[in-house]
């Protein structure tokens, strides 16, 4: 497998890593650069599984509710395109 699809790899296994956990692992960021086997790919899955770096659903949850002044569970689109493209990954 070329390094370059680490990370979608793990997300298609239900990871959710950082660019910049891909990139501590192996990951790269061109294709072609390093071919990994199984045998290499399974210590990496292993270790990006029992790091919990990555937050979770709940705290994606609590930030959006930051967000909602009148608190019925609503926002402005304008501050969730925000969040979502100057503040995400």
């Amino acid at each position: 497998m070329d390094a370059f699809y680490v990370g979608d790899c793990l997300r298609a296994l239900n990871l959710n890593p950082t660019l910049a956990v891909i990139e501590k692992v192996g990951g790269k960021t061109k294709k072609k650069e390093k071919m990994l086997k199984v045998d290499d790919f399974l210590p990496i899955f292993a270790q990006v599984k029992k790091d919990k770096d990555a937050g979770s659903f709940e705290d994606f949850m609590e930030v959006l509710k930051l967000y909602d002044k009148t608190e019925n569970g609503t926002m402005l689109y304008a501050e969730l395109e925000h969040i979502l493209l100057s503040l995400g990954e």
